[in-house]
């Protein structure tokens, strides 16, 4: 309401997302943020970003398509990909596809630890 444009906004709380998981899971092999297509799709995929400017290995899978994504979405999505980042998408899998993907990062694991 007072003019804060949206990525700045984004940037700012996924700074504090950030600091986290750096916190709760520096040293994993691999982080993966699983995203929507809309705005908060997008703060993901800057938590993404962030976290690989500082060396961690991390990839974005977004559940939707292309079409439905935010503009804001497509902004943090196109600075991350520049970035060298990985994004998989698992709107047009199967089921079974994406169930096999998400046990790659152990979903359970990463339930638990946002149940804390």
């Amino acid at each position: 309401k007072i003019g804060i444009p949206s990525l700045v906004l984004m940037e700012r709380a996924a700074l504090g997302i950030s600091e986290i998981i750096k916190e709760k899971l520096w040293g994993k092999e691999k982080i993966c943020i699983v995203c929507g297509c809309g705005n908060n799709g997008a703060d993901g995929v800057a938590i993404a970003r962030q976290l690989m400017e500082e060396n961690c290995k991390v990839d974005v899978v977004v559940l939707g398509k292309e079409e439905k994504f935010s503009e804001e979405m497509k902004v943090q999505l196109s600075i991350y990909k520049k970035m060298g980042g990985k994004v998989y998408s698992v709107a047009n899998r199967t089921y079974e596809k994406a169930v096999a993907f998400a046990e790659k990062y152990n979903i359970e694991k990463v339930q638990q630890f946002l149940r804390v």
